[in-house]
């Protein structure tokens, strides 16, 4: 569903002199809002991953460290 879709399917809630108070859509229509919210919102964090100079570690390294890290705190857990 497109944001021009999304927009179209919102009923406004007036008062008793015609201003607009509140909305109201359709649950299906909020989940789709909030998946649209949350997908820009890793967009963004994505591209401020990739605007710092933070020294990136291969996959392979965090899943070595991460054992390491598990045996320490759980003496005799093996891969």
């Amino acid at each position: 569903m497109s944001v021009s879709e999304l927009l179209q399917s919102v009923q406004s809630v007036v008062d008793t002199g015609g201003v607009k108070k509140a909305v109201l859509v359709d649950f299906e229509v909020w989940e789709e809002v909030v998946t649209l919210l949350e997908d820009l919102e890793d967009a963004e964090e994505i591209q401020q991953a990739r605007q710092e100079d933070d020294e990136l570690i291969p996959w392979e390294g965090c899943i070595s460290s991460l054992w390491q890290d598990a045996s320490f705190i759980w003496p005799g857990i093996r891969r």
